[in-house]
């Protein structure tokens, strides 16, 4: 269901209706723990229906297949729930969608319903959109509680992947103790609840599953149900003995939790030991890429730390020697990287593709959907359009801004000497609209809305990529993650907003590692970063020494040339309008520094990155 389709929502779907499809024994054999397991049958019944000429029970198990294609999104209790994918033109539905009386049918209905997960969803939408309904708020928080049980007693199993992955109960537990903070007394959480956190807080330590473990003792920490003790103790089990065969960010979430519990037990030996083992992890990840860039990221991620722990000099010392040959040795490892991938500009060949590939797959054609066209290419398009409409070429350009500012002028083709690089941009421009429009419509869309459709991809699918990319700083992870999460969600607003302006850092620290320090000094002696438009002045022959030419051209044309869509001076001067956040450029702008974050890690993706993947999904 999009916006487009807006006046479907407008059609009350009665509780008559509701109780008339007999929805438990519809779900009597589902056995899912989560959303997946009860679409596929609401779906068939609805189509059963509708087969049937049954137009009321048709629309009943529709309009409960809608509210499960609902994203929740746990990590955000501001705006939990959000469309399953979104376009510039539409959306699918959100809980805000139903409000007043069919929220109210929604309330009334839920306690009807026996299956947990449906129960739970119905449930918290209801409170979501009326926070009046205590009961029915009381009574999502007892089925999701409902759901981390039966799946730690084997009654309901995952859809996708294996039932000793818990992190997505995890995400259930955390939503439950949201709604019970707001409907229970301060201080008086349900004992269902603070058993569920029990279980599955224990079933993390006896399955390591580290990244599950350390989210469920920080909401047991939160809500004051696991005291710090307990935690670390617990903590110190999970890591023992791990051989380094580990995931070690992973491994590195749970030192860090130990460290910051013994931290406030004022325990400072074991917190300095536990720091320590936090470094070590990031060296670790040193050690599993080969790329002197790679390593330079991950030993300058280990001094940062190192400088915020305090007392580690002797060790910096040497990692500082470390990091200076690495610099040296990093000047050839970003360069451009040919693959071929079996995919047309036309949104059904993309579609083809994308529907057969795994997530880990998915991650990296989705990078590798496009490539930079080659500045060679692009100066002899307009030498060739120049040819054709020779009357362009008497005349000057003047560009103006939505408010009709001018902004940009280019000068007209001389007969008698070489155009300028701008000249050869400016006339790029228009051949560079028409691309990105072909790739994002022709790819990206297609692509994007394919995957998003089965698998909502969040921030922590990312975070595999991130953690080993020369292209992210230390400190910058979730900005990162948060912006490829929104990409792929359609919220190109989001995305925007955060991807863009960590461009420019991005490019200084590439830099940097690669021993071509960007920084200016300035009249009074300190000194400063250089802009992005600074770098492709002063500093163009070292990123293109990095980057490759292409590459650095694109770069140019879309975030820094004016009269181009210049993304990073709209961006950064608070000038790029909710439209054009949908536009190509913007959409392309965020796949490319997708792109770039990736493009290191091509040869490695098989044997490091996919497995990671993989074990960070579940």
């Amino acid at each position: 269901m999009t916006d487009t389709d807006s006046k479907d929502r407008n059609v009350i779907i009665l509780l008559d209706e509701l109780l008339n499809i007999d929805i438990n024994k519809t779900l009597s054999s589902v056995d899912g723990s989560d959303r997946y397991a009860l679409t596929a049958p609401l779906r068939e019944a609805a189509n059963t229906a509708e087969a049937n000429d049954q137009d009321g029970q048709n629309r009943a198990f529709r309009f409960l297949h809608d509210l499960m294609n609902i994203h929740l999104r746990a990590e955000n209790p501001a705006e939990p729930f959000g469309p399953i994918f979104q376009t510039g033109s539409g959306r699918s539905c959100t809980a805000s969608d139903f409000q007043g009386k069919q929220n109210d049918i929604i309330a009334e209905f839920a306690p009807t319903v026996d299956d947990p997960v449906l129960r739970a969803r119905l449930a918290d939408i209801a409170w979501y959109n009326d926070r009046k309904k205590g009961d029915v708020g009381k009574l999502a928080v007892a089925a999701y509680c409902q759901i981390v049980e039966k799946r730690m007693i084997g009654e309901l199993h995952r859809t996708h992947g294996e039932d000793e992955h818990i992190l997505d109960m995890a995400d259930y537990l955390q939503r439950a103790m949201q709604i019970a903070a707001r409907v229970y007394k301060k201080g008086a959480l349900p004992s269902e609840v603070k058993r569920a956190l029990k279980l599955l807080f224990n079933k993390g330590i006896e399955t390591r599953e580290y990244v599950a473990f350390v989210e469920v003792a920080k909401l047991g920490l939160r809500y004051h149900i696991l005291e710090w003790q307990a935690v670390v103790s617990s903590a110190e089990q999970i890591v023992a003995n791990t051989e380094g065969k580990d995931y070690p960010m992973a491994v590195q979430s749970v030192w860090r939790l130990a460290a910051q519990g013994y931290g406030l037990l004022e325990d400072v030996d074991n917190e300095k030991r536990c720091q320590k083992e936090v470094v070590l992890q990031d060296l670790k990840m040193r050690e599993q890429v080969d790329q002197a860039s790679a390593k330079a990221h991950w030993v300058r991620t280990a001094i940062d730390k190192l400088r915020q722990y305090g007392g580690f000099k002797d060790w910096i010392a040497d990692l500082r020697k470390e990091l200076r040959e690495l610099e040296e040795a990093s000047l050839d490892d970003f360069v451009p990287y040919s693959y071929e991938l079996d995919v047309t500009e036309l949104a059904t060949g993309t579609i083809e593709v994308f529907e057969k590939l795994t997530l880990p797959d998915i991650l990296l054609q989705f990078a590798l959907l496009n490539t930079p066209i080659s500045r060679e290419a692009l100066e002899k398009y307009a030498d060739d359009s120049s040819e054709k409409y020779i009357f362009s070429n008497l005349f000057s350009n003047s560009y103006s801004d939505r408010d009709g500012k001018v902004i940009a002028q280019t000068g007209f083709k001389s007969a008698d000497a070489q155009p300028s690089q701008d000249w050869y941009k400016a006339n790029a421009l228009q051949y560079m609209e028409i691309y990105r429009k072909q790739v994002v419509v022709g790819k990206i869309e297609p692509a994007r809305q394919t995957v998003m459709a089965n698998f909502p991809l969040e921030p922590r699918n990312f975070m595999p990529i991130i953690h080993h990319s020369p292209f992210v700083q230390h400190g910058y992870e979730m900005t990162f993650a948060l912006g490829f999460a929104r990409l792929w969600q359609g919220d190109y607003i989001s995305a925007a907003n955060l991807l863009i302006p960590q461009l420019e850092n991005a490019i200084r620290y590439v830099l940097r590692n690669s021993n071509e320090h960007s920084a200016k000094l300035m009249d009074d002696l300190t000194q400063d970063d250089r802009s992005i438009s600074s770098l492709l002045i002063n500093m163009r022959k070292e990123m293109e020494k990095i980057f490759g030419v292409d590459l650095t051209h694109e770069i140019d044309l879309l975030f820094n040339f004016r009269p181009g869509p210049a993304l990073r001076h709209t961006m950064a001067h608070g000038k790029l309008t909710d439209g054009q956040c949908y536009s190509s450029d913007t959409i392309y702008g965020c796949w490319l520094i997708y792109f770039m974050t990736c493009l290191p890690l091509v040869s490695h993706w098989e044997n490091l990155i996919a497995p990671e993947i993989e074990a960070q999904t579940f």
